[in-house]
């Protein structure tokens, strides 16, 4: 049980970290154009492309380690494979940017 407040924890630790310190200007919600004015390089985000996304799989492992019951791990899997391509999406929108600036 312990461990699995530690994992939730630790994610929802790292989300409010990266919250608080992303500089301003280097993220938005892109709906019909770049919002952000550079490309975010610095702090966590020079160690980790998206660490949102790894705060979230943290807490799903912690709920998922709580439960202990094989269709929770695989909706974890599932969830985490989702993430997998979302972080493939960001790469190509990655390259995107730079053949654009």
């Amino acid at each position: 049980m312990v461990i699995c407040l530690f994992f939730c924890l630790l994610g929802f630790g790292i989300r409010i970290y990266i919250v608080g310190h992303t500089p301003k200007n280097t993220s938005g919600r892109n709906t019909s154009g770049q919002l952000a004015d550079e490309l975010n390089t610095t702090g966590v985000y020079s160690v980790v492309r998206h660490p949102l996304y790894l705060g979230n799989f943290f807490m799903w492992l912690g709920m998922a380690v709580i439960t202990l019951k094989f269709d929770f791990w695989l909706v974890a899997f599932l969830l985490s494979l989702l993430t997998y391509l979302f972080l493939k999406l960001a790469r190509k929108q990655i390259k995107f940017l730079r053949v654009e600036s």
